[in-house]
């Protein structure tokens, strides 16, 4: 996503779905993002401003809510769904300009303390005007804001709001951001066309530079696993880095995969799970810490856009045309939705 100093346009509007409806009938399907709520509940939410749920691992749907546009502008739609505690859900919304165009700017960060149903908007710092989510699984979620505070989210008020906790430098241009295992990780664009990778372990106070990369638009992914490892993996120039955490350094595992990557998730200690696309075509890749890499073959469309594991292990992915799931067992990819 884009950072870009945007005003919140209007307020947003929504019915719920009292009945439950085809989903078949939702234009268009691409699915922004989905999350699972607990092992069998999953949310998705769609280009065309649908949030849907599955009760049952993706037998059956129900719409949720469905945000609505301003006039004739198409609608606002989540780009981006955290899980909170106590299977709360909080969103990072996209905004269209127009009822043409595919060009959406930041919107504001919105919460559900009722597994979607409704959704309030959570307060920023005035010197705040758009932020991005930080996922931090088993707590409230992090914000990286625009002109480069890291900020905290709280909900003991009875309101959602975001409060700073800080950034080593101010002047730096920011992209992405994760929490993973009491550490936050951030990066930033310094010098242009290098990406420094930072952290904290105190939620601000102390700030350590890590890594720096050669990626050229200061947005790489990062993904945590669960023994407080990290990866870091650079959108264009697709190096993957690797942290670990007992030996406290950093290696290079892969030099490059090649265009353009979307997002990435951990499958457990030394192994993750790239997805992008090359020349219109979707690729997922296993990658393990000994540097070998494995290609998902067969994965049906040419935009993936979220991975997520289940309970089970199983790998699930969105992407334009709906949500999928592979297994190794199975050695191919199931459509769950539509």
């Amino acid at each position: 996503m884009s950072l870009k100093q945007i005003t919140w346009l209007g307020v947003l509007s929504f019915f719920l779905g009292a009945c439950d409806p085809n989903p078949q009938d939702f234009s268009p399907l691409d699915v922004q993002d989905f999350v699972f709520v607990n092992e069998k509940s999953i949310v998705i939410s769609t280009h065309s401003g649908a949030l849907l749920q599955s009760a049952d691992t993706g037998a059956s749907w129900s719409l949720l809510a469905q945000f609505q546009g301003e006039g004739s502008r198409r609608a606002p739609f989540i780009a981006a769904l955290v899980t909170g505690t106590n299977e709360t859900l909080w969103g990072e919304m996209l905004i269209p300009e127009d009822d043409v165009s595919s060009i959406s700017v930041g919107g504001p960060l919105v919460f559900s303390n009722d597994a979607g149903r409704t959704f309030s908007r959570a307060a920023l710092p005035e010197t705040c005007p758009v932020a991005l989510l930080v996922p931090a699984e088993g707590r409230q979620p992090f914000a990286l804001c625009i002109n480069g505070q890291l900020l905290t989210g709280d909900t003991t008020s009875g309101s959602p709001s975001f409060t700073p906790i800080g950034f080593p430098n101010p002047d730096e241009a920011f992209g992405t951001a994760l929490f993973c295992e009491g550490r936050i990780l951030v990066a930033s664009l310094v010098p242009i066309g290098t990406t420094r990778v930072w952290s904290t372990p105190d939620l601000g106070t102390t700030w350590f530079s890590e890594l720096d990369t050669l990626d050229p638009i200061g947005t790489p992914l990062f993904a945590c696993a669960p023994d407080g490892d990290m990866w870091v993996v650079e959108r264009f120039r697709s190096g993957v880095f690797y942290y670990n955490s007992s030996a406290n350094s950093w290696i290079s595992v892969v030099n490059s995969l090649g265009d353009w990557h979307r997002t990435a998730i951990t499958a457990g200690a030394g192994e993750l799970y790239v997805a992008g696309d090359h020349d219109e075509i979707g690729l997922i890749f296993r990658i393990t810490i000994d540097g070998s890499v494995e290609e998902l073959r067969g994965f049906p469309d040419n935009a993936p856009t979220a991975l997520e594991l289940d309970a089970n292990g199983a790998l699930w992915a969105a992407s334009n045309s709906g949500l999928y799931k592979w297994t190794r067992e199975d050695d191919s990819w199931i459509q769950i939705w539509p």
